[in-house]
């Protein structure tokens, strides 16, 4: 059964994980394997799952094209180019086919692989919103002079007498920026 999404304009898409549109990805999309060189991204090897669930979650780029294989006959029938397709896809809908795409692709996958694959995907968000939460806590204690601080910027005291103007005319811990025009 396919799944539905919208992108950024409105369209909406069905997704469809079936064994030929996995063959497309597989065909069209490269990852960075463990060695660091590229390889086939491969939706149904089930040696690399957890590598599968970061790529859908954290590689952006890389679902926009996976999204581009799965969706290839939607996309020529509408007669809408890849490019101009990932141009809709941003922020809350690029998220939810993302979401889609990852439903779909543990409902591939028959019952008994399903069931772990679930578990995995769902221990897998409660540690990203674990991990995200405690950032949010951390950036939320930390102050303007903490972070300028960690930044190595100098601060932006002003002198204490003119003997504190160097020849050039600027000012001693003062870092200049130009303006915009």
């Amino acid at each position: 059964m396919a799944r539905e999404f919208r992108d950024d304009q409105g369209r909406p898409w069905l997704v469809s994980l079936t064994v030929e549109a996995a063959k497309r990805v597989k065909a069209s999309v490269k990852v960075a394997g463990e060695d660091g060189k590229e390889k086939p991204f491969d939706l149904l090897d089930t040696a690399t799952i957890n590598q599968t669930i970061t790529v859908l979650r954290s590689q952006f780029i890389v679902m926009g094209e996976v999204l581009c294989a799965l969706l290839d006959k939607q996309l020529a029938d509408r007669g809408i180019a890849p490019d101009q397709f990932l141009e809709g896809l941003r922020g809350d809908a690029l998220d939810e086919a993302r979401k889609v795409v990852e439903q779909e692709w543990i409902d591939f996958f028959p019952n008994s692989l399903r069931k772990m694959i679930s578990l995995m995907a769902r221990k897998m968000s409660e540690v990203q919103q674990t991990m995200m939460d405690h950032a949010e806590a951390q950036l939320e204690s930390v102050t303007v002079e903490q972070l300028i601080e960690q930044s190595g910027a100098q601060s932006m005291k002003l002198p204490e007498s003119s003997g504190s103007t160097l020849a050039d005319g600027l000012i001693e811990n003062c870092v200049l920026q130009e303006m915009p025009a």
